[in-house]
């Protein structure tokens, strides 16, 4: 009897632990102050098109995937740069590396269509690469 209580009680302890650590929290990255450490993005890559309210971007990772993904833009978009401030919609070019998060509560089951809510750039220059 000893033991099933001990068992229980151990039980008791570690079940709200295993159900807290099941999913992190989604946070997003701001363009100029952080005071927590964003979520890994959604997509990491290279800009392949630009159009008036989407672009289309190749998968960087896995490495020669070259993989297309259309990731729509919209006024709720937050476009910014790696160093910080914010970039206009207008200077999205393709080459340009980007990194973005999708609209939803997280990566892995993002809403569809795919909305980017944070857009992150390493520069405004397509040849500059993430420092």
């Amino acid at each position: 009897m000893y033991s099933f209580r001990f068992f229980l009680m151990i039980i008791l302890i570690l079940a709200p632990n295993v159900a807290m650590a099941k999913e992190a929290p989604y946070v997003l990255p701001e363009p100029d102050y952080n005071p927590t450490a964003p979520s890994p993005p959604c997509f990491d890559g290279e800009i392949a098109s630009v159009s008036k309210n989407s672009i289309s971007v190749r998968e960087r990772v896995p490495p020669g995937s070259g993989r297309h993904t259309r990731i729509a833009i919209t006024s709720k978009s937050v476009i910014f740069s790696v160093y910080g401030g914010y970039v206009a919609k207008s200077e999205l070019k393709v080459g340009q590396k980007i990194r973005v998060w999708y609209k939803g509560q997280c990566c892995s089951s993002p809403q569809l269509p795919l909305q980017a809510i944070r857009i992150q750039i390493a520069s405004t220059d397509p040849s500059d690469d993430w420092p």
